[in-house]
């Protein structure tokens, strides 16, 4: 239509039904094609979120938007880097049974971690059906945040010497709280699987579960 916008991006070019995104900021402008889709999801991260809670569940699902159980996201990750786009809102992330990485793209990158985030409320704890948070039973559905990018850690029930070198592939923190306040919460996780054998003076030699600067 001559506008100056690729087609594959320009709502005006298509009829009803022919594409397959969304404009939730009614720019017209089709949302996967802005910036600002930190989890990759063809949804802006600021258009996210908007009853202020977030869901994570593992499994299949046709849609990860995040909004309820049915559409969860399926990484911790994803979840916060919404959450962060929106630093002035506050946010409850209710997160399934399961075993999540702090990875980005399958990424295995050492140096990567939960971090937490100032009026963001990070629960486990949940069986995945729940719609109140008193309902979770964190005893009954573990919910472990883990650091074992090889999946080759023993089992934890197993007497190992933990300087085995199956952990040298393990993150150097699983957690990660910079400069946040005390409205950064976690609450109903297992942490397990860091390994802060970075040595030297750095802050990869220390706090292999929690790592706290500024906070």
């Amino acid at each position: 239509n001559d506008n100056g916008i690729p087609d594959g991006c320009d709502i005006d070019s298509a009829s009803p039904g022919d594409y397959a995104f969304y404009d939730c900021n009614f720019n017209r402008v089709p949302d996967g094609c802005e910036f600002g889709d930190c989890n990759a999801n063809s949804l802006l991260d600021t258009c996210e979120g908007a009853s202020g809670r977030l869901y994570v569940r593992q499994g299949p699902h046709s849609l990860h938007d995040g909004a309820s159980w049915g559409s969860a996201y399926v990484s911790v990750v994803d979840a916060l880097c919404v959450a962060a786009a929106q630093p002035e809102r506050h946010f409850e992330i209710w997160v399934a049974a399961g075993n999540y990485l702090p990875s980005i793209a399958g990424s295995a990158d050492r140096g990567q971690s939960f971090g937490l985030l100032s009026n963001v409320e990070l629960l486990g704890g949940f069986a995945g059906n729940e719609t109140s948070r008193v309902q979770r039973n964190v005893l009954a559905n573990p919910t472990v945040l883990g650091g074992d990018f090889a999946g080759d850690d023993p089992e934890v029930s197993e007497i190992v010497d933990p300087r085995g070198g199956y952990r040298a592939d393990n993150a150097y923190h699983i957690v990660f709280a910079g400069n946040v306040g005390p409205t950064a919460i976690l609450d109903g996780f297992v942490i397990l699987g860091g390994n802060a054998d970075g040595g030297g003076k750095g802050e990869d030699g220390f706090g292999g579960g929690l790592l706290v600067r500024g906070a």
